[in-house]
């Protein structure tokens, strides 16, 4: 049997009349950066597969705290799933040599078979100790399909007003990366990108990295969970149509999201849209919502990430608090009496503590020398026509001291902002804008 697998839009083409913009309801930022986007961008795979194979893009494999057992579903496709017999499975901590068998109890079910395995002296993953480990799954016969993936014993939960990783307090310190910004001109630069990426948020104490309206390539993600970093999935639907006629079509992409993400023990939060509001069909909201806890064991996901008066549907509170020092304090006064009136969880900052500075002209156009890529003449030029400005207003060596000023001025505001947060809201968590200022 010979099949093809790619990527591919699923939704119908909506008409860009009705809504003002190209593409369709999971496109996050993308019509804000280019007018046209869409098509085949990554390779096509044509595989020769046996009469019963795994659909690998639905695999779950979880670790289980409570039991110590591996818990597997594995969609099979084919011509006769129903006969397939008993499955071999073996499994290794992520870095050793040796396989162990696994000994599953199983049983099939729709075409999917449903496995629990027990791991003797099984590890927790963890920031501190990101175990994890390698399964390898192969259906009998010589030609049998066989398949690896990963899994990791790990729990997440909010209680009350805290997050807790495997039942332990854990407060977040995020960065916020929207995956495109210049000179990304695409969300696969490649690996050394995203280990610096990853590597960097560490060094500068962070220990959660929000993917903001996109979804990072698998490989971003495999490395963040071998690196123990926490990460957050913002999924791509900014000012969306979430009303009731594209509940179907959603469902679908959703499901897609929520089978691709579910594996990854890095990532222990969700959000379904950005900044959306109430304009969002509640029923919609609340399918979605649903949809990620059916599919997702031990999922924390919120409808919103927005303002805390937005949340609806919510495992946690978020907030974008884009403010000043000066009105700092009542901002987080306020978060405190909301959560209070309206039920205790915890509180992250989904997008916060930002201090905007203006660009290095002159360095970056000794970078790019003669040849200036396409994102680059607008800013550069605005940014020459505002320097000229503040120069005339600041006189001699003012502009360089001011220069000098803001940046300094840029640090002490994250900085104060930071550390009052964590004074009013002691088990709140924020994620700082953005990766790269």
């Amino acid at each position: 049997m010979l099949t093809v697998i790619a990527q591919y839009d699923s939704f119908p083409r909506v008409s860009t009349e009705k809504i003002k913009k190209v593409g369709h309801n999971t496109q996050g930022f993308l019509p804000i950066i280019a007018p046209h986007f869409g098509g085949l961008w990554q390779g096509v795979s044509l595989l020769l597969v046996p009469e019963t194979y795994i659909d690998d893009l639905r695999v779950l494999a979880a670790g289980e705290q409570e039991s110590g057992e591996l818990r597997l579903e594995i969609p099979l496709v084919g011509t006769s799933p129903p006969a397939i017999a008993k499955p071999s499975l073996r499994q290794r901590l992520r870095g050793s040599e040796t396989w162990l068998p696994l000994s599953p109890s199983f049983e099939i079910s729709n075409q999917t078979l449903y496995v629990r395995a027990p791991v003797a002296g099984w590890k927790s993953w963890s920031p501190a100790e990101p175990n994890l480990y390698e399964v390898e799954i192969s259906l009998p016969g010589g030609g049998g399909d066989r398949w690896q993936t990963r899994a990791a014993f790990r729990s997440v939960e909010a209680r009350g007003p805290e997050f807790r990783l495997n039942g332990q307090s854990l407060q977040i310190r995020g960065l916020l990366n929207w995956g495109y910004s210049p000179p990304l001109a695409d969300p696969n630069p490649g690996e050394s990108t995203w280990r610096a990426e990853l590597e960097f948020a560490r060094d500068h104490g962070f220990n959660l990295m929000k993917f903001c309206l996109w979804v990072p390539p698998p490989r971003y993600l495999e490395m963040a969970d071998e690196m123990g970093m926490l990460t957050w999935m913002e999924y791509p639907t900014w000012h969306p149509d979430f009303s009731g006629k594209y509940l179907e079509p959603l469902r679908r992409e959703f499901q897609e999201f929520f089978h691709y993400d579910r594996n990854s023990p890095s990532v222990i939060l969700r959000s379904l849209t950005c900044e959306t509001g109430p304009s969002a069909d509640l029923k919609v909201i609340q399918n979605l919502y649903d949809t990620a806890h059916q599919l997702i064991p031990g999922a924390l996901v919120e409808d919103d990430s927005s303002w805390i008066g937005w949340n609806r549907v919510h495992d946690f509170y978020d907030d974008h608090p884009y403010g000043n020092n000066h009105t700092w304090v009542e901002t987080l006064q306020g978060f405190n009496e909301h959560i209070l009136a309206h039920g205790l969880k915890p509180l992250v900052l989904g997008e916060a503590i930002a201090a905007d500075t203006w660009i290095d002209r002159d360095a970056l156009l000794k970078h790019f020398g003669d040849q200036r890529p396409w994102y680059a003449s607008a800013v550069l030029d605005a940014s020459a026509a505002w320097e000229s400005q503040m120069r005339s207003w600041a006189g001699p060596g003012g502009l360089e001291q001011l220069h000098s000023d803001s940046l300094r001025y840029g640090l002490l505001m994250r900085k104060f902002q930071a550390e009052v947060y964590r004074r009013e809201i002691p088990y709140g968590g924020y994620v700082i804008s953005v990766d790269g200022d």
